[in-house]
C-alpha cells in the first residue's frame, strides 16, 4: 500500500521551488533536485496549490510551513556555526553544512501531506506519525541513510532520538522556531512540556 507517488519536478516546479526555499541554492545540484523532486511530490500528493497557503499549524494564521523552513535553515546554519566555533571537538567534527541545510529544508516535508483534507479525510494524519512518511519519500528519492533516519526520529514526540550532532542542531532550531511562534499565538511552547 502506497500513499504517494513520487512525482519528478519539471523545469517550471523546480524553479517554483528554489524560489520559495531561500537556501536550496547553497546545496549541490544533487541535493537541489532531491529538495525539488520531494516538494513536488507532497505537494501533488496533498492538494494544496502552493506551499504557501499550509499553515505552521492550525493556529497560526499568518505564519506558514514555509516560513517555518525558512527560519529554521537559517537557525541551523548559525548554531552549527556557533557550536563549531565554541567546541572544537569530535561532536562537532561530524558537521557537515550541506546535510544539515538538507536535512533543515526537508525535515517537515511530511506536513504539507498531513495537514491536508486529504490524509484528514483518509485518517493518515493518525495512522502516521510525524517524520515517517518524510522518511519514506526521501528513501525512494535516494537521500542518504543518515538524513533519512534524521527526518524520521526529528520529531520530540519521536518513539527515540538519534545520537547525531546533526539532529541535535535541528531539534534545537526547530523547537526554537516553533516556540516563537506558539508564543506569538499564545499557545504553550515545548519548551514548558
Amino acid at each position: 500500500m502506497s500513499f504517494y507517488r513520487i512525482h519528478e519536478a519539471n523545469e517550471k516546479e523546480t524553479n517554483y521551488i528554489k524560489a520559495v526555499f531561500k537556501r536550496i541554492t547553497d546545496l549541490s545540484e544533487t541535493n537541489q533536485k532531491i529538495v525539488c523532486d520531494a516538494y513536488n511530490t507532497v505537494l501533488k500528493e496533498s492538494g494544496f496549490e502552493t506551499l504557501e497557503e499550509i499553515r505552521f499549524s492550525k493556529h497560526s494564521e499568518h505564519y506558514t510551513l514555509v516560513d517555518h523552513i525558512n527560519e529554521v535553515c537559517e537557525l541551523v546554519l548559525m548554531l552549527a556555526e556557533k557550536a563549531c566555533d565554541l567546541w572544537k571537538d569530535s561532536f562537532t567534527s561530524d558537521v557537515d553544512k550541506e546535510q544539515l541545510l538538507l536535512l533543515a529544508l526537508v525535515h517537515d516535508l511530511d506536513k504539507v501531506m498531513l495537514l491536508s483534507e486529504r490524509c484528514e479525510k483518509e485518517g493518515l494524519n493518525q495512522k502516521i506519525s510525524h517524520g515517517y512518511l518524510s522518511a519514506l519519500i526521501l528513501n525512494d528519492l535516494g537521500v542518504p541513510e543518515r538524513i533519512v533516519s534524521l527526518v524520521a526520529y526529528h520529531s520530540p514526540s519521536a518513539c527515540m532520538h538519534l545520537y547525531d550532532p546533526l539532529a541535535m542542531i535541528l531539534h534545537y532550531a526547530d523547537l526554537f522556531s516553533a516556540d516563537h511562534l506558539y508564543m506569538l499565538v499564545g499557545r504553550k511552547p515545548f519548551y514548558f512540556g
